[in-house]
């Protein structure tokens, strides 16, 4: 087939013959976009087609990376952008260096190097705007965010070998499973003698120089980008989407970083953040001050909820997921340590700036009980009138999901996952638009999970009606799926039915069901029996702390995450007997408990 021939084929073969060249391209780690590259030399047709494929998701390593997309991508290629992967390769280090943590001016290397990339990329997408004033009402780009050394994978943390290269786009790398448990704590151990005593497991030094200083990578205003842009960080409203990925361990500062971007990302509507737990080091000190770390990011949380999502206007979708890895913390996740009560805290921020949000999924770093603490029953509360009021409202919220300790505290120590149940119905009532809600814990062999959820049923057809014509009744449900074979109590079902005649629904069901206790050993083993789970993170790290607790790589499911699914019957125990009335009982039988309701 030659270049004049290709027009004149069908529509139909040239689509198959140019998708069959994608295909293969796909499956290799290196090189996809030099074959596309090289496909597009080809002819018109061809260059129109791939170039698509090549401008859909940019990944910018360096600060010549920026340039030459300020150089390349223009005219027809700016509306093909959809994500732009902003990360940052920060120097090399060698093993003389591997076992301390940065130095001030290594810090301030690194602080620049990100400042001028950050500056310079927003630079060019305002002026993309300035040139092109209708590129504005396109869907909008996402921009992620990340910094890493080549060298972080080279010395105690293997593991960020296994996914050096996985994309938001593209899922993880074929040999994540392999590679997810080859740690090298014996760091340099096998090129010494047998002699040699073994390296012992990473200290508070040696995860610092991964980790990053506590306060987060963060603008330098004396950088020369800043400089010659006079400190004044360009607005760029094609930007609609955020995304902190957890594929790197380094964070980012909220207060000098993720504020700053907030205010001139003014129309951003998406904003995912999966930062690490901060290091349990025992004091940092700068200027010779003592600082614990964790006091750091409790600081920062306030600022995230009390400032940055105020700042959003536009913000419809806040995803949050605080990772935690035993052997690096040393101890289990701080919710699961110490379980706050309400009231207060950093779930009581949230809940007061989450008022137009649509959906709002928080994970591992608030707890739900604070979420609800004004509608906690017997709490009082001084700024509980804030929430109470008539006029205050979730009036868009669709979806929501919170982790709690309190989810998985059994009867034995009160019952505060019924008190949580309450709470939340409490504060359904304000939610009018509210399809989903999914409360849960997990640690230690105990795992809890309440959700409700909102379908519409339409009456039976008939000769005289269309199938899709007759009327439609709303209706909720409400499961609760504990290890301990938990039940609820009047009182709560009494608040859900409240809050679904509140909405002008009926409460139709309540279901429990006892999981196995040997499933669920830390917080990632229960994502897979939540109806969210596929939306507590993005894709890819749904798929790596998949691959990172089974330690082998899942296959991609059909239409769906690739690793979360809506069946849940292997987790189940099989429960006998039983029975009970329809008020507060339990139909007993072997598939577990389940009450209709009307």
């Amino acid at each position: 087939m030659t270049e004049a021939s290709f027009p004149r084929l069908p529509p139909e073969i040239r689509d198959m013959i140019l998708k069959l060249l994608v295909l293969p391209a796909r499956r290799l780690k290196w090189g996809n976009q030099l074959l596309h590259s090289a496909y597009a030399t080809v002819c018109k047709q061809w260059q129109l087609f791939f170039e698509r494929i090549n401008f859909k998701h940019i990944h910018l390593l360096t600060r010549y990376d920026v340039f030459c997309f300020g150089d390349k991508v223009h005219g027809r290629r700016r509306w093909y952008v959809e994500w732009i992967w902003l990360d940052v390769q920060l120097p090399r280090y060698d093993c003389s260096r591997c076992k301390t943590r940065e130095s001030d001016e290594e810090i301030r290397r690194h602080n620049r190097m990100f400042t001028n990339m950050f500056w310079d990329l927003t630079d060019i997408l305002a002026y993309w705007e300035r040139t092109e004033p209708f590129i504005n009402r396109m869907k909008g780009l996402t921009l992620e965010l990340s910094a890493h050394s080549v060298d972080d994978q080279c010395h105690y943390y293997k593991e960020l070998g296994a996914r050096m290269d996985d994309t938001a786009w593209g899922g993880v790398g074929g040999w994540y499973g392999l590679l997810r448990k080859s740690r090298d704590n014996a760091h340099m151990w096998r090129e010494q003698p047998a002699s040699a005593p073994r390296v012992p497991f990473p200290n508070d030094e040696t995860n610092l120089r991964v980790f990053g200083p506590p306060k987060g990578l963060k603008f330098d205003l004396l950088a020369p980008a800043v400089r010659k842009m006079e400190e004044k960080l360009p607005r760029a409203k094609i930007v609609k989407g955020l995304v902190i990925r957890r594929q790197f361990y380094r964070g980012f500062s909220v207060s000098h970083t993720l504020l700053p971007i907030m205010r001139v990302f003014t129309r951003i509507e998406s904003f995912v953040f999966e930062p690490w737990r901060s290091l349990e080091t025992e004091h940092i000190q700068p200027h010779g001050q003592p600082i614990l770390a964790q006091a750091i990011r409790e600081a920062d949380y306030d600022i995230l909820f009390n400032d940055l999502i105020k700042y959003a206007g536009n913000l419809k979708r806040l995803t949050i997921f605080e990772n935690h890895d035993s052997r690096l913390h040393r101890t289990t996740h701080k919710l699961l340590e110490h379980p706050p009560s309400p009231p207060g805290g950093h779930g009581f921020l949230l809940a007061c700036s989450s008022l137009y949000l649509e959906e709002l999924y928080a994970s591992l770093n608030v707890d739900a009980c604070q979420f609800f603490s004004p509608f906690w029953p017997g709490a009082v509360l001084k700024n509980a009138a804030i929430l109470a009021a008539d006029l205050c409202k979730w009036h868009s919220l669709k979806r929501l999901s919170l982790s709690s300790q309190s989810a998985i505290t059994t009867p034995g120590d009160g019952l505060p996952y019924d008190d949580l149940i309450r709470a939340a119905g409490a504060a359904a009532i304000k939610m009018p638009l509210l399809e989903i809600m999914e409360l849960w814990g997990c640690d230690d062999h105990t795992a809890g999970v309440f959700q409700y959820r909102r379908s519409v049923r339409r009456a039976a057809a008939t000769t005289a009606t269309p199938l899709d014509s007759g009327p439609r009744t709303e209706q909720a449900r409400i499961r609760l799926l504990t290890t301990w074979g938990a039940w609820f109590s009047d009182d709560a079902i009494a608040a859900w039915k409240k809050a679904a005649n509140s909405h002008g629904k009926e409460l139709e069901a309540v279901e429990a069901r006892t999981l196995k206790p040997k499933f669920f050993r830390e917080p990632s083993d229960i994502l897979g029996l939540l109806d969210l789970g596929d939306c507590l993170m993005t894709r890819t790290s749904a798929q790596q702390i998949m691959c990172e607790s089974l330690g082998v790589l899942l296959p991609p499911a059909r239409g769906g995450l690739g690793c979360f699914g809506s069946s849940y019957e292997w987790a189940l125990e099989r429960v006998g007997g039983g029975g009970g009335d329809g008020d507060g009982g339990r139909d007993g039988g072997e598939e577990g408990n389940y009450v209709l309701l009307s």
